[in-house]
């Protein structure tokens, strides 16, 4: 029964082996004996963008994101046996710390085999200048990170001119709490702020006697809900976080598709 047992075992690891070695072979790492340890593995499309923006590809390394720029909210991502291999083989593996598998590394269940970062992810200048910053010390791209950081920053401050011409600075809204410091950072009056948990009848009863001039929402989350049905007659404004939809891939992507959706309301 223990040769059985034994051989079973072995059975399955090459199983998930195999699939992960594939999986690498997909995505263009590589697989072979000799591992050249030049990818940085990013949890989500978020983390991802933080990190394309810190520039590894200028010193050789590959980015390579778990969950799919297809999922609408990232951190639910379950891991798949073919990535096991990618996590215990990358150089970095860059996370934010709220994703769903975060605990299973931290129990130490799942093996990481690169430098573990952990970065904040907050889409405004000042984190994004400090996340940025972090990961390109490690890669050595702090010249590169420095133009696409310099480059996002601007595209804030010529933001924040329209925001504030439009007069939208001055229109009191309530948004998702995710979306806050954002909000904040584009001159916005903000009034209250909700999520990320289920809102109570109390809440919404608050937050809708603020009669804002919109709802800004979150559209990885359906915490909202309640509150747009609420106000029916309130326009809502929806910003993205994480990379994906309608085919955003960057942190200047993300930023540009949602002052589009702001433009909106100002029209």
């Amino acid at each position: 029964m223990y040769r059985i047992a034994r051989f079973f075992m072995k059975w399955r690891l090459s199983i998930i082996l195999g699939i992960g070695l594939a999986g690498l072979w997909l995505l263009g790492v590589p697989a072979s004996s000799g591992w050249p340890q030049e990818v940085v593995l990013a949890t989500t499309s978020w983390t991802a963008s933080f990190v394309e923006a810190a520039a590894p590809q200028a010193r050789g390394f590959k980015v390579v994101t778990l969950a799919g720029m297809d999922l609408r909210h990232p951190p639910e991502y379950e891991l798949k046996p073919s990535d096991v291999v990618l996590l215990g083989n990358c150089s970095y593996f860059v996370f934010a710390g709220y994703e769903a598998m975060i605990p299973k590394i931290k129990q130490g269940s799942l093996k990481i085999g690169g430098t573990q970062v952990q970065i904040q992810t907050v889409n405004t200048p000042k984190v994004i200048r400090e996340s940025v910053q972090k990961l390109a010390k490690l890669f050595g791209t702090e010249t590169e990170a420095e133009k696409n950081i310099q480059g996002i920053e601007a595209f804030y401050a010529d933001w924040r001119k329209e925001v504030k011409e439009s007069g939208l600075d001055r229109a009191p809204v309530v948004c998702h709490a995710f979306l806050s410091p954002m909000a904040q950072e584009l001159g916005l009056t903000v009034l209250g702020t909700y999520g990320p948990a289920p809102l109570e009848a109390t809440k919404i009863a608050e937050l809708a006697g603020k009669k804002p001039r919109f709802i800004l929402d979150n559209w990885h989350t359906d915490a909202g809900k309640p509150l747009i049905h609420a106000l029916p007659g309130t326009p809502v404004v929806t910003f993205i976080n994480f990379p994906g939809k309608d085919g955003t891939k960057s942190l200047l992507d993300v930023l540009t598709y949602n002052r589009e959706q702001l433009r909106k309301i100002g029209r």
